[in-house]
């Protein structure tokens, strides 16, 4: 929030889509990180505040915390489109070690979830995207389109793209 401003952790899950539970877990990972970040989060009545302590510290942390949310975001897209594989695939195509697309995984899935949609692991088998075709269209869209329907800036989907989805898609309900 704004300098000297905090936020509750029913406000921040609000804020950001998740249950006041998740945003506790969300917390208590930033307190974990918060030295190595160059941050401290202080728990005060009103609220949780976030406090700078080192900016050049802080603002490696930032990058590296957007980098990691782009990275989910096209992991997934990859799941939107191929529907099942391995995380091996995954770390091959966008060159991430597999630890690191791991990690990502339940990201990525936290933006499939306002869908209806999840990541499932089978071990020795793969990761899966689970949930109907209605809810994989709509997430598409969500991901490559703003509230206007104009194509994102940084979107993923271009015509020879969109079309080798929607053959995949047709194929797979006949």
């Amino acid at each position: 929030k704004e300098q000297g401003g905090s936020l509750t952790s029913t406000q921040l899950a609000e804020r950001f889509g998740v249950s006041v539970r998740t945003a506790l877990r969300c917390i208590q990972q930033a307190q974990d990180e918060s030295a190595a970040g160059g941050f401290a989060i202080r728990r005060q009545r009103e609220g949780y505040s976030l406090a700078v302590t080192d900016p050049a510290l802080f603002s490696r942390y930032s990058d590296l915390t957007a980098r990691d949310e782009d990275v989910a975001l096209e992991i997934a897209r990859w799941m939107l489109e191929n529907r099942a594989g391995k995380i091996d695939e995954l770390a091959a195509q966008f060159h991430y070690s597999r630890s690191t697309v791991s990690r990502l995984l339940p990201e990525a899935e936290r933006l499939l979830e306002p869908y209806g949609l999840s990541i499932s692991r089978k071990p020795y088998i793969g990761i899966e995207l689970t949930g109907d075709e209605v809810s994989i269209r709509n997430c598409l869209y969500a991901l490559d389109f703003d509230a206007a329907g104009v194509p994102c800036a940084s979107g993923y989907a271009d015509a020879k793209t969109l079309g080798s989805m929607q053959e995949k898609l047709i194929s797979r309900l006949d």
